[in-house]
């Protein structure tokens, strides 16, 4: 996305993962938080987030406005490449949506190769576990359609 962006674990610079995955937005806003070593469970880091964001921290709400202009970029070139209706996102972006989407939806707005956007950035509503509840679902469908693994 960034080709001059910040180190990715992949070994590039800039990946989509470097700028606004749930590692680089906790090291990005909360400096302190990897201090006693790798964080393994970011949910208590993502609620410090939302709580300094709803206090007014300039410096985490700041981060969250970059954070979006981002995904709105990295947004934009899926817009054009795909045109999809909606981007729906989830996880971290989605809990930290209120402070991200106003900058994500600027940047779709100012930067699509359309002349007027069609699609729309969304906020997932299914929560932390939609990804778990989403492979159970597969699993599930799988075992219901007669797929069993074989010895």
């Amino acid at each position: 996305v960034l080709p001059d962006g910040p180190a990715c674990g992949c070994g590039r610079r800039g990946c989509l993962a470097a700028l606004v995955g749930v590692d680089a937005v906790v090291r990005r806003l909360l400096p302190d938080a990897t201090q006693d070593g790798p964080v393994t469970d970011h949910l208590p880091e993502i609620e410090r987030i939302q709580a300094l964001a709803r206090a007014g921290d300039d410096a985490v709400r700041t981060g969250l406005t970059e954070v979006g202009r981002q995904l709105g970029r990295a947004v934009c070139v899926l817009v054009d490449l795909l045109d999809p209706e909606v981007v729906v996102v989830g996880g971290h972006l989605a809990a930290l949506a209120p402070w991200l989407l106003p900058a994500a939806h600027a940047e779709l707005a100012e930067h699509t190769l359309a002349p007027a956007p069609v699609a729309r950035i969304e906020a997932s509503t299914l929560g932390a576990e939609a990804g778990a509840l989403g492979g159970a679902t597969a699993a599930l469908a799988t075992v219901e359609a007669g797929h069993l693994p074989t010895a």
